[in-house]
């Protein structure tokens, strides 16, 4: 197999190592005179593409990468990000039940109510059972 072959075979093995990642979009690769291009979309809670070439047998020094700010809505991305928007005090724990984000634990009625009055949090609300219940 000749070197440039070679190359090409670990610039597909980069690249399909990217497009498995989540909070990574490539939207254009390509490769040209000994060098590799690629583009995308990648959120910043997602693995960093350039520690992702570690491994890969690919010269970071022949990669030029540009990459677009956007957020993801892989589940685990919403929950890292509505945990730090909404702050929920020790007691509550929120998690991700059947693709929905779910608080169970106890809060003060302020946190409740001030969560409540957002569009991007709870829908539901049982105060009342023995383990409250927040679906969001």
């Amino acid at each position: 197999m000749s070197p440039e072959a070679r190359a090409a075979e670990h610039w597909q093995y980069y690249v399909s190592r990217l497009e498995t990642q989540p909070g990574i979009i490539v939207a254009q690769q390509t490769a040209r005179g000994g060098h590799f291009y690629i583009s995308g979309l990648r959120d910043p809670l997602g693995a960093d593409p350039q520690s992702l070439l570690s491994g890969t047998q690919v010269d970071p020094v022949r990669v030029h990468s540009q990459w677009q700010f956007y957020q993801s809505l892989e589940p685990e991305f919403v929950l890292k990000r509505l945990t730090a928007s909404l702050a929920p005090p020790d007691t509550v724990r929120l998690s991700i039940v059947k693709d929905r984000i779910v608080a169970e634990g106890e809060a003060p009625d302020t946190w409740i109510d001030r969560g409540a009055q957002r569009p991007d949090s709870f829908r539901q609300a049982d105060r009342n059972s023995t383990s409250p219940r927040f679906v969001m």
